[in-house]
């Protein structure tokens, strides 16, 4: 069945398939849910809010800005989350919903889906810490540093602008021929 198919395909990816009511109540999850959160599907569908899988201090902001979607009835995608697992463990997720509605166009509630991107996510802090990390060294050595294309400054660090006797603004853009 169709069914089979789409829960057989949902197994093989990080993405969690949902529908909530008009309240946020689950009314359906893919079975994956086991695996990327830990949760059985019984434990959830009927029982569990949307917000209550995610951490208290993320709860209110996220019940307001969900809540502003669904009374606009607006699909909404890329909004990036925490969700915690069974065993409490913080996955970052990103978030995908449409509106459905009944046959006299009230607000059934929504569907979409939560992609887990927390390796992407650590990735992508681990970047900004280095980066931050070579900034810091990069503007505490004394001695210049210097990146140019076709003799227009690029870059440099704050030790050969001073040592130049330019401010770090101006030298940037400068030719060196």
């Amino acid at each position: 069945t169709s069914q089979a198919l789409f829960e057989e395909l949902s197994n093989h990816t990080r993405t969690m398939h949902w529908e909530v009511d008009a309240k946020g109540l689950y009314t359906y999850v893919s079975p994956n849910i086991k695996t990327l959160l830990g949760y059985e599907v019984e434990e959830i569908v009927n029982k569990r809010y949307f917000y209550e899988l995610r951490p208290k201090e993320d709860q209110e902001g996220l019940i307001k800005r969900v809540f502003k979607l669904f009374k606009s009835q607006q699909p909404y995608h890329d909004i990036e989350g925490r969700i915690l697992t069974k065993k409490g463990h913080v996955l970052w997720i990103l978030t995908y919903g449409f509106p459905v509605f009944l046959k006299d166009g009230t607000l059934k509630g929504y569907r979409g889906s939560n992609t887990d991107i927390t390796k992407e996510k650590m990735t992508l802090d681990e970047l900004k810490e280095s980066k931050l990390r070579f900034k810091t060294l990069h503007n505490a050595s004394f001695g210049g540093i210097l990146l140019h294309d076709q003799g227009i400054i690029l870059e440099c660090n704050q030790g050969l602008a001073r040592l130049f006797g330019y401010s770090y603004d101006s030298f940037i853009g400068m030719s060196t021929l």
